[in-house]
């Protein structure tokens, strides 16, 4: 039955969070198959357009990555270090070796990969050869439902490496009015075919801008990527957009929420204005992934649980005492009391 008043993404999110909930201590691979095949399912009723259905499971698979988070390896590992419930792999960008939940290979909107037995088994020996399955893209988007400008990263990568495939240097200099949409793979052109059908632009334009979008991209990242997140307002690190996929942000964020809580309470004379330093209410202030905080927190072991013992001597508080009506604004204003990341 379709989940009434949650949008795509956050039906696709609760799904999945279901899913693995229902996953825990089950190791079994054909059990794991047909419960994440029939999550798909559940959800394709609530999603019946192909293309979308297809772009939204990334978020079913991004809530079960959350509760069986990958495991990186440098090389491929001794069967008898096989991780329960994982297969090893090296699909998908980048081509890192892995092990990954047996459940994602299945979150998917293809109907033969979910019709197999088993992910397949990566070896050493087949490290170079490519499978017959399309690896699966955690950051699809339907690009008919979106401006041009909105292009996947991955798109542009295929479009680019296309071009650079299926197109042989001549001695003329190749210009992008002469180019054709058949230089492109098949997917590549329906993504292609949609875009223009929507934007009304010619292909030559939509190259050009897409490579426009995808150069400001990856030059905007590493600019982002070099900057000093200390000189950062808490504000604007907190709720700018741009800052969301800085791999230093989450980090930023819950020192400074540690920190705004101590000082919080230091300034607080009564028991029941302080506040117990937990990883739900760093979730909470920072707004940061449970496991992100929790792989943190644990930099600051130490540090929390000294302050947390005090508080626990000198008034009696525990985890429970945060359940407090004060708890939303504190959360709406923290900022304010450890305004940028300067000592």
């Amino acid at each position: 039955m379709a989940k009434v008043g949650l949008s795509q993404e956050k039906l696709a999110r609760k799904i999945g969070l279901e899913l693995a909930e229902s996953l825990q201590g089950i190791a079994d691979t054909k059990t794991i198959r047909e419960m994440a095949v029939n999550a798909c399912q559940e959800f394709k009723k609530s999603v019946p357009e192909p293309n979308t259905y297809r772009s939204r499971l990334s978020e079913m698979r991004r809530a079960v990555k959350e509760v069986f988070p990958d495991e990186v390896k440098d090389e491929f590992p001794n069967q008898k270090e096989e991780k329960s419930g994982y297969y090893f792999t090296d699909r998908g960008k980048g081509n890192i070796k892995r092990w990954e939940h047996v459940a994602i290979f299945f979150i998917t909107s293809d109907k033969k990969q979910q019709e197999l037995l088993e992910p397949p088994h990566w070896s050493s020996s087949e490290s170079e050869e490519k499978s017959e399955i399309d690896p699966i893209k955690d950051d699809e988007i339907v690009i008919a439902e979106a401006p041009v400008q909105q292009l996947l990263e991955d798109d542009v990568i295929r479009m680019e490496a296309s071009i650079e495939a299926e197109i042989q240097p001549t001695a003329q200099h190749i210009k992008l009015t002469d180019m054709t949409i058949e230089a492109f793979d098949l997917e590549t052109q329906n993504i292609i075919q949609d875009a223009i059908a929507q934007s009304g632009v010619s292909l030559a334009d939509f190259i050009q801008q897409a490579c426009r979008v995808y150069g400001r991209t990856i030059t905007g990242k590493a600019k982002q990527y070099d900057a000093n997140l200390a000189t950062i307002p808490t504000s604007e690190l907190k709720d700018n957009k741009a800052y969301n996929t800085h791999p230093g942000r989450a980090e930023e964020l819950v020192r400074r929420a540690i920190k705004a809580i101590m000082v919080h309470n230091g300034q607080c004379t009564e028991g029941n204005q302080k506040w117990v330093v937990t990883q739900t209410l760093l979730v909470e202030m920072t707004g940061s992934k449970a496991v992100s905080v929790k792989r943190i927190v644990e930099k600051y072991h130490t540090m929390i649980a000294d302050h947390n013992q005090l508080l626990k001597e000198n008034h009696g508080l525990n985890e429970y005492s945060n359940r407090k009506s004060t708890k939303k604004e504190f959360i709406e204003n923290w900022v304010n009391i450890v305004p940028d990341g300067m000592d």
